[in-house]
């Protein structure tokens, strides 16, 4: 009974009006790569900003969401900004690498709700690792829930991600070779899963995997690899949770997040803390959606009172938002 209420539960958040579409960008300035900072090894605030919009941004494929890509080349053409979507209309997968002449990044669009297709693979929660037969980069993604492992191996295979990567790096900077090349990963609820699945894969391809923001991650990584994926990951990833985002807390008996965490509290300030977790009061359980809306880790990211400065001074710190 207590596995059947999970499964209600996580379906109604997946399914929620409030993931159905992109939010408006409100200022393009949040995707210039001069606010990029590729050294990973403590939260920056512009570098955080810049994930969050372009895991909103993946959402859209429309003319609207290119008029605003190519405006950003408009913007900042000493930057040789480009951009290419990998789309998987079959399986509703929907890829986004953008990339200038220092960097690369690839966003994966989390769930959508009129894409059914994409609840059926959050909800496939049962754990799948690998076996003798898998061959070339499968055998390098992490044991996780199946629909996560499927859809990782999807993107690998049929829609051939890193082919088109390959490809694309060139167009950003011709004169590196793609060896050494940083490329950058980010994503919100599922497409944060799927980039945190492929890391290995990545680095097994002989790309220069440098780093990876999360937003509203599951727990993806199965407990029995997730100290090696934190001593070799950690330091250049970022799980960022807003308060008691449900998703991502649902099946911390088995998985944990393997980055540096961070939670974005009640009243909007972020914290630097140890991965925890908290129950919901009655009140809060009507709340799930609105705390794992992307536009909901947005705004307090892009609030001054939480600079990189100010995080630093809290971190340590108990946050006053669970004493409910």
């Amino acid at each position: 009974m207590h596995v059947i209420r999970k499964y209600l539960l996580v379906i109604t958040i997946l399914a929620g009006p409030l993931l159905s579409k992109a939010q408006e960008l409100s200022n393009i300035q949040d995707l210039n790569p001069r606010n990029f900072n590729m050294d990973f090894s403590n939260y920056d605030r512009g570098t955080a900003l810049f994930c969050a919009e372009l895991s909103n941004l993946v959402y859209d494929s429309s003319e609207k969401g290119k008029k605003i890509l190519n405006n950003l080349k408009t913007q900042y053409p000493s930057e040789n900004i480009q951009y290419e979507y990998v789309i998987d209309n079959s399986r509703k997968l929907q890829v986004l690498l953008l990339g200038c002449k220092d960097f690369v990044i690839i966003a994966f669009r989390g769930t959508v709700k009129k894409e059914i297709i994409n609840l059926i693979t959050d909800v496939k929660y049962w754990n799948y690792g690998n076996d003798s037969t898998d061959k070339g980069p499968y055998k390098y993604i992490p044991p996780s829930y199946g629909g996560f492992r499927k859809m990782t191996m999807r993107l690998i295979n049929k829609d051939s991600l890193f082919e088109n990567l390959a490809n694309f790096i060139p167009k950003c900077n011709p004169t590196v070779l793609k060896e050494d090349f940083p490329v950058f990963m980010t994503g919100h609820s599922l497409g944060s899963a799927l980039a945190q699945l492929l890391i290995k894969p990545l680095e097994a391809n002989h790309f220069k995997f440098m780093g990876l923001y999360n937003f509203a991650p599951p727990l993806t990584v199965s407990y029995r690899v997730n100290s090696e994926m934190r001593k070799q990951y950690e330091s250049r990833t970022f799980d960022i949770v807003n308060h008691k985002d449900y998703v991502a807390r649902f099946g911390q008996s088995y998985r944990k997040h393997f980055g540096k965490f961070c939670r974005i509290c009640d009243n909007h300030l972020i914290y630097r803390e140890p991965d925890k977790y908290y129950s919901f009061t009655f009140l809060q359980r009507f709340r799930v959606l609105q705390y794992h809306d992307i536009e909901n880790y947005i705004h307090p990211i892009k609030d001054t009172v939480n600079s990189n400065e100010n995080i630093v001074k809290r971190s340590g710190k108990e946050c006053n938002c669970f004493c409910e």
